[in-house]
């Protein structure tokens, strides 16, 4: 997706100074400097923690769906597979077509929970609360920058909630597909290697584990990755085209970002490392917008 494509042709005014004084509302009223820093960028912490609740409750629930259908079955899995072939198996018996219909039985059940979540309407909430978070950031910039508010008409911001709506169904459908398929694996494998039941049941434990970490990610990068589009988008939509580099300040930022804390980098040319703040994986930094070529049409 091009960032920068703005479409001009539906935005009621022209970009730049003139969209400020024009949607200020009183352009007698704007400042005529650029304040000394812009108040911090916060990033959407609630959405985050909600997104990411949601996916591991849903994960989990999978996992108890996986268990109720694995657990009762492996001690006879394991019996027969032992009474077939003692010692290490290297062949694929009976046993081994037994546990592909768990398999199979597995996705059948989470197809058809009643506690399976509505995929499309949880990742479009999430991207519109992302929204409004990120369009109160922005406001709070302008007025701290202009000294008035500022709104402007974004005929973008749909386009990124159905794009981000879209990709999140299909992270999630697969995030689906691969803890069922993992454990199908993992069974087949304990079979197939001689394992115990007790085992096997705890190498299912552990791929259930995974998944539900595998959603924290997907709810974190996700989250900042939307935020720091919106943010792109909202800044060179008024005519906005660099930025300066800030970081969360805490222990988890990475040393390439640490390194971009502070410089000035173009949105058209962002840091060939990581990108865009926000673009990186799990990235939380945020761009401080540069409004001096915009004062500096305003004050000529």
């Amino acid at each position: 997706m091009d960032l920068f494509k703005n479409d001009r042709e539906e935005t009621s005014a022209s970009l730049g100074a003139s969209t400020i004084l024009l949607l200020s509302g009183d352009s007698s009223a704007v400042k005529k400097k650029p304040p000394k820093r812009q108040p911090a960028w916060l990033y959407p912490w609630s959405a985050e923690r909600r997104y990411s609740r949601t996916l591991v409750k849903h994960m989990d629930n999978i996992g108890k769906i996986i268990l109720d259908i694995y657990m009762p079955h492996l001690e006879s899995l394991t019996e027969e597979r032992d009474l077939l072939n003692p010692g290490i198996v290297q062949k694929v018996d009976d046993y081994a077509e037994a546990a592909e219909r768990l398999s199979e039985s597995a996705k059948l059940n989470v197809e058809n929970s009643p506690n399976r979540i509505v995929k499309k309407s949880v990742a479009m909430s999430i991207a519109n609360e992302v929204n409004v978070w990120n369009s109160k950031e922005w406001q709070k910039q302008l007025r701290a920058a202009f000294g008035v508010n500022v709104f402007n008409r974004e005929p973008f911001i749909n386009a990124s909630i159905n794009s981000f709506t879209i990709e999140n169904v299909a992270l999630i459908t697969n995030m689906e597909a691969t803890a069922l398929n993992q454990v199908a694996g993992v069974v087949q494998k304990g079979l197939r290697q001689g394992a115990s039941a007790p085992t096997i049941a705890k190498d299912i434990q552990k791929r259930i584990d995974v998944s539900k970490s595998r959603a924290q990610f997907i709810a974190r990068d996700q989250v900042g990755k939307l935020n720091g589009e919106l943010t792109a988008l909202r800044q060179t939509n008024i005519g906005v085209t660099t930025y300066i580099w800030r970081t969360s300040q805490d222990e988890r930022v990475r040393a390439t970002h640490s390194a971009h804390n502070g410089k000035k980098f173009r949105w058209d040319r962002p840091p060939s490392n990581t990108g865009a703040p926000g673009q990186d994986y799990q990235c939380r930094c945020y761009a401080e917008a540069n409004f001096d070529d915009i004062f500096k049409e305003i004050n000529e």
